[in-house]
């Protein structure tokens, strides 16, 4: 037991490095677990974030393509309008080639529609969605 006694009180400072050491390592460790995590959670975060984008954008998508489609139908009701009623077509000509214009101008915006949307699901994160003018969403 003297020997023991006597190894510790020769080499306490040695053990007590020992042990700080230790503990050191393991809080270390704890760190870096932590720090990983923390990546892992801002990574997932920023997922969120540009799915919530992308959600917004579709919903828009989808909200104009709803607009172009009611737009379209009214036009077309007053091009049968015209073309059932010759009266109204000869004297109103000109109303009528613009509408059809019209109805040329918002079929070609209707057909935007999937294209649209597959360029804004290509979206990947760390993209800037905003600052992207491909994908920009046209107002109606």
């Amino acid at each position: 037991m003297n020997v023991l006694f006597e190894f510790l009180s020769s080499n306490a400072a040695i053990l007590a490095a020992l042990i700080a050491l230790v503990i050191s390592l393991r809080a270390n460790y704890t760190a870096h677990q932590s720090h990983k995590l923390n990546l892992q959670n801002k990574a997932d975060a920023e997922r969120l974030i540009l799915y919530e984008k992308k959600r917004e954008l579709l919903n828009e998508v989808d909200r104009q393509h709803t607009r172009f489609a009611t737009l379209m139908m009214l036009t077309a009701q007053k091009i049968l309008l015209f073309r059932e009623n010759p009266e109204l077509h000869k004297t109103m000509q000109e109303e009528f080639e613009r509408l059809k214009s019209n109805l040329n101008a918002v079929q070609h915006l209707a057909g935007k529609y999937e294209e649209q949307r597959k360029g804004i699901e290509a979206i990947n994160v760390g993209a800037d969605v905003a600052a992207n003018p491909a994908y920009a969403v046209q107002t109606a």
